[in-house]
């Protein structure tokens, strides 16, 4: 397929093929084929080996999402995907033993504290004057009193 292959700047077999169309934010190229929008390394897999089986993940051995080298990419499922993730270090937040989820104050994204929460929860106060006083939405607080987020304080 021509219009596929233009858009790839080939080396060695042993080399990455850069995929040189469109790219997502984690720089997987996208390419139109067959009636619908599909990954670049799945349209190579596709080309140079043929269908892929329902379910099933076209993982790159070099890791190196925009490339779509046929002799890289590899097939396997899910649960391959996260264990290829885990061996090559991108999810420090997953360990061989399962998710290791970042909880409370080890989370980047809190806006709280500790002693906040526990404030929160001992405080009378309405919904809506706790979420100005602690710059979160009503609902952050509701689910705080009721335990649903910050359980484990």
């Amino acid at each position: 397929m021509k219009r596929f292959w233009e858009k790839v700047q080939t080396a060695c077999d042993g080399e990455c093929w850069t995929w040189n169309g469109w790219r997502n934010e984690k720089g997987y190229g996208s390419f139109y084929f067959n009636g619908r929008t599909t990954g670049a390394h799945r349209v190579s897999w596709i080309l140079a080996h043929g269908e892929i089986l329902n379910g099933m993940y076209v993982l790159h051995r070099c890791d190196n999402p925009s490339c779509v080298n046929p002799f890289h990419l590899f097939l396997g499922t899910a649960k391959d995907n996260t264990a290829d993730a885990i061996a090559k270090g991108r999810y420090p937040q997953i360990t061989a033993t399962g998710i290791n989820r970042a909880r409370g104050e080890r989370n980047g994204q809190c806006k709280l504290t500790a002693d906040e929460v526990k404030s929160i929860r001992e405080s009378s106060g309405t919904r809506a004057q706790l979420a100005i006083k602690f710059n979160v939405s009503e609902s952050t607080i509701r689910n705080i009193k009721r335990r649903r987020k910050w359980a484990h304080i």
